[in-house]
């Protein structure tokens, strides 16, 4: 395992959200590391908390979410102890942020200069043209041929994936330390969504930028990422190098992901896993025992601690029989 101080660190992070029919506890006890230079996934089905771990992170949750308890360190600092101002400081010039609606997160009344000169002069005294000179070559390494045509004008004037290159132009212009990326390429077309990861993964990797990934797609994090975690539930179920967690699973979700894939891969109609657990009533054992083909009367009863097993780190009672490929309890 890594050894080395984290870039970030969250560790046992609890959010909730209250509703009308219950509080819905988002998260229950995410912790994760993500290390300099790395390319970090986290994967899960919707719900599971991927965006809610993001959000967290940046101080952008949505009301009426709130963090209950927990750390969230970067670069050393506790961000939970932060002012909203020095927060505000930290958000663009050191933790950038993708998001995945990019024309959502674009301003519909204000050209995409000044949007640019928003984010830069909000953290340097700068000129409007160093703006406008600065804007231009981050958009032409966004892949943009033609950038003054696109900075004179307005976000509905762009495609889907010409959007998603001037978010992601924004988003690294203050060369952050730090980029989270929330499923950058929900609803674009395959071939687009390609190149947008191509740029995003050449550019890191060639500028050594750390990413923490948030996706549902396994394909995208087996192939760009370095390390994953996998959540279920609110919870960090495993993780480790991405060849080593794929390779070999240890949780029984995990395993049930990568075969879901395989199963969609050779066109048998089988669905992707579903019925996440009931975030209400959360269930006092392990989150998944309802769902896992190994549950027993420890799985209903007692949580699993994470811990470290062959090079990764994994929550699950039965761990080592998933690395030996046992099969469903009768």
């Amino acid at each position: 395992m890594v050894t080395d101080t984290p870039l970030l660190s969250v560790s046992d992070l609890y959010v909730s959200f209250p509703t009308p029919r219950g509080v819905v506890h988002a998260l229950n006890g995410v912790s994760l590391e993500v290390h300099a230079g790395k390319l970090v996934g986290v994967i899960g089905e919707t719900g599971c908390g991927k965006s809610v771990t993001a959000r967290s992170v940046l101080g952008i949750l949505r009301p009426p979410g709130r963090i209950d308890s927990g750390s969230i360190r970067f670069q050393g600092e506790e961000l939970l102890e932060m002012s909203e101002r020095a927060l505000a400081k930290v958000r663009g010039a050191q933790i950038g942020f993708i998001p995945q609606d990019p024309i959502a997160a674009l301003d519909p009344i204000l050209r995409i200069e000044d949007q640019f000169a928003n984010v830069l002069r909000a953290h340097r005294p700068i000129s409007r043209k160093r703006c406008r000179d600065l804007a231009r070559v981050a958009l032409e390494r966004a892949g943009i041929a033609g950038p003054d045509r696109v900075l004179r004008g307005y976000a509905h004037q762009l495609s889907g994936g010409m959007a998603q290159r001037v978010v992601i132009a924004i988003a690294t212009i203050l060369d952050p330390t730090l980029v989270i990326a929330d499923e950058p390429t929900t609803g674009l077309d395959v071939t687009i969504q390609r190149q947008i990861l191509d740029l995003i993964a050449q550019r890191f990797r060639t500028e050594k930028r750390t990413l923490l990934l948030v996706t549902h797609d396994l394909g995208v994090v087996a192939e760009y990422c370095d390390e994953i975690f996998v959540m279920y539930a609110g919870k960090v179920v495993e993780s480790g190098a991405v060849q080593r967690v794929f390779g070999r699973p240890s949780h029984p979700y995990t395993r049930l992901l990568i075969e879901s894939v395989e199963l969609r891969r050779f066109d048998t109609g089988e669905e992707r896993p579903s019925g996440l657990l009931d975030l209400v009533n959360y269930a006092r054992g392990c989150p998944y025992a309802s769902r896992c083909p190994l549950a027993d009367d420890r799985s209903r009863s007692e949580a699993p601690e994470i811990r470290e097993l062959d090079g990764r780190m994994v929550a699950c009672h039965h761990a080592e029989e998933v690395l030996a490929g046992a099969a469903p309890r009768s």
